[in-house]
């Protein structure tokens, strides 16, 4: 019998046989009746189910209403069941009985209309108690264990599943749905079900002919279709790419009753792929702005030289002092003003340290309002003295020039913006606000406009991952929440205050350094797991050897020639602690040279030689003498281990 789980929403599922214990006469329960009707309601087919359950056949039942024939075991629902036939939708359901009802009072009837024929499925709605009405109680036992078994898992999976597991109508309206619906859409299962809508009234309207023309091909597609299209979000609107999986489900003969299907999100994947090319094309632009800038600055090198160089032989009375002395002038902010961008191209996220907060605030201040355009009045208020912060400084710059990069699209027919540094001694109440409290005395960064401001349903979703209202082309719905990454990483806090038409108010709270983290930070940190380029002449030895580094918690990259040494040297893919060439004899005195490379190169590696086969004294090369360790041949490998680690942690030479 059909049981109704609270984890998964669902109209009872009418396909199953009759049980055994069935009286041979007018039936407790229906299952699985159907009738087909005129367009007055008269029956014009029923089935033996049906006609057995209304105490009748079949060939009696023909020509009657069915609203008559039905009143006979379910009086007082005619009403409702008039209703049910009136109704213009082309498939629509109806519950009749109370929730309580005895066995056999309680009648879920689903209507399908073509033309002016009615087609009616009948199934009875029974409790767990009516089982031992006619049911041998051996068979009631084993049927409701099986029943509790099935519904214990259908709930387990539900809830582990991460996605939505649903059935849908012929007109797609959802027959059932798993709570995770909401998440995606914004409305529950149970209020798909009621509604009965089809859920193309959420669906992104960019892909709504899309997703139509799917659903028809859906249709005809034995194995089932795939497709990935857009949900808007019914309260928020923020919008999920969703990846479907639909099944439709036939009859023996070839009759569509509906389709069963997964939902999952897939809004990080889809939007990462969209960005991919042009991630790509910014890193291409990325390597030639710096080229560009290093030859312009070279140009505007020279014209300093020259203006200077002119500024000296014309004296303050000479009419070209005035002109040469702004030529130098302006030539030496353009030469800042391109340092500050190459210094941009090197900025490494990763290293925390102790800084002045102000500071780097006035830092970025000077940079944005180089950048700000014409339109934007900028503001700074930093506050007096110093702020001591312990942070990752590159990190704290990108976030503070996002935020104002964000402020200026904001304003796009001009505006004010504010930028205030302070010390907080208590922390005041925040409506949106992502993070931890930071610890008091606590630092905060305002960042203030007065552009249009960010609609209210959208305030709970602008730290998450891929959420913009920009175009594609123009926002990747990073920089919010990598803001908020960075506030919990360093245990503080990001919020936001906005209105539409009034402006937004961002804030940045980070504990002020009482100089105990770096220790703290230590005491927690992992130990570092270093890098090694091992060269050697390819052989057994040469791999025994990285096999051993690696089992000892070392990452190793093997090279047999020293031009593959210098190629991974200068590839940006890796991060090398040292370099550790074995040395066999005389056969492989030439990768020694790649110790002069290090050396020219100013590389800040350790440089390691493991002898084998001669004695240290034997090698004479150049470099030999700046070696951070010489490991011997009779030296065992505990000690081996000892050593190197001690060479890569502290440097000493050995």
């Amino acid at each position: 019998m059909p049981v109704q789980s609270e984890a998964f929403t669902s109209a009872p599922e009418p396909h199953l046989t009759p049980c055994p214990g069935e009286s041979a006469g007018a039936r407790a329960w229906l299952l699985g009746g159907h009738a087909m009707l005129d367009d007055a309601g008269r029956i014009l087919l029923a089935n033996e189910a049906l006609a057995q359950w209304l105490g009748a056949t079949p060939e009696t039942l023909a020509g009657r209403r069915v609203v008559e024939a039905v009143a006979v075991r379910m009086p007082g629902c005619q009403e409702r069941l008039e209703r049910l036939l009136a109704s213009p939708r082309p498939f629509d359901h109806a519950r009749l009985g109370a929730e309580n009802a005895p066995p056999g009072s309680a009648l879920l009837v689903e209507k399908a209309t073509h033309g002016a024929t009615h087609f009616l499925h009948l199934n009875t709605l029974c409790s767990h108690e009516s089982f031992s009405a006619d049911w041998p109680p051996a068979v009631c036992q084993q049927v409701l264990l099986r029943l509790r078994v099935a519904e214990t898992r259908l709930q387990h999976l539900e809830q582990r599943w991460p996605g939505v597991i649903f059935t849908q109508r012929p007109d797609f309206s959802f027959a059932a749905a798993s709570r995770h619906i909401e998440d995606f859409t914004g409305l529950t299962a149970e209020d798909w079900i009621n509604r009965g809508e089809p859920f193309l009234a959420v669906v992104h309207e960019a892909d709504e002919a899309e997703v139509r023309q799917h659903l028809q091909q859906a249709q005809d597609a034995p194995h089932g279709l795939q497709q990935t299209f857009r949900v808007r979000h019914h309260r928020t609107g923020r919008i999920v790419h969703v990846w479907e999986q639909r099944q439709p489900v036939r009859t023996v003969g070839g009759l569509l009753l509906g389709y069963e299907g997964i939902w999952l999100d897939v809004t990080r994947q889809a939007l990462a792929e969209k960005r991919l090319s042009s991630l790509s094309w910014k890193e291409t632009l990325s390597v030639l702005t710096t080229g560009l800038a290093h030859d312009f600055n070279n140009i505007l090198a020279g014209i300093f030289s020259l203006s200077e160089s002119y500024e000296a032989q014309v004296g303050p009375g000479h009419p070209f002092h005035e002109g040469v002395a702004l030529i130098k002038s302006n030539t030496t902010q353009a030469i800042q003003l391109l340092q500050r961008i190459r210094s941009l191209h090197h900025w490494k996220i990763g290293g925390r340290n102790y800084h002045d907060f102000n500071f780097e605030v006035n830092e970025v201040t000077d940079l944005v309002r180089k950048i700000a355009p014409k339109r934007i009045r900028l503001e700074a208020e930093i506050a007096a003295g110093q702020l001591p912060v312990y942070v990752d400084a590159v990190a704290l710059r990108q976030v503070v020039i996002n935020l104002a990069l964000n402020a200026f699209d904001a304003m796009p027919n001009g505006g004010k913006l504010r930028l205030r540094t302070s010390r907080q001694a208590a922390f005041p109440p925040q409506t949106h606000l992502r993070g931890a409290v930071a610890r008091l005395p606590c630092v905060c960064f305002e960042i203030q406009d007065d552009g249009h401001g960010i609609p209210a349903r959208h305030l709970d979703s602008i730290f998450d991952a891929f959420f913009t209202t920009k175009p594609m082309n123009k926002g990747s719905g990073l920089g919010l929440y990598n803001a908020r990454l960075f506030v919990e990483e360093h245990g503080g806090a990001i919020s936001v205050e906005s209105a539409e038409q009034a402006g937004t108010t961002f804030r940045l709270w980070l504990p002020e350094a009482n100089f105990t983290e770096a220790e703290q930070m230590d005491t927690r940190r992992p130990p570092r797991r270093h890098t090694l380029l091992l060269a050697g002449g390819a052989g057994s030895l040469l791999y025994r050897t990285a096999v051993f580094l690696r089992q000892c918690d070392f990452y190793v990259v093997v090279a047999t020639t020293l031009g593959e040494i210098q190629e991974l040297l200068h590839s940006p893919d890796f991060e090398f602690s040292g370099l550790m060439l074995l040395v066999e004899g005389a056969q492989d005195r030439g990768l020694l040279e790649a110790i002069t490379l290090v050396e020219k190169a100013k590389l800040p590696l350790k440089k390691i030689v493991q002898v084998i086969g001669c004695s240290p004294d034997e090698l004479d090369a150049p470099g030999l003498n700046h070696l951070d360790l010489i490991i011997p041949p009779d030296m065992a490998e505990p000690e081996i281990l000892s050593r190197l680690k001690d060479a890569l942690e502290d440097g000493g030479a050995a």
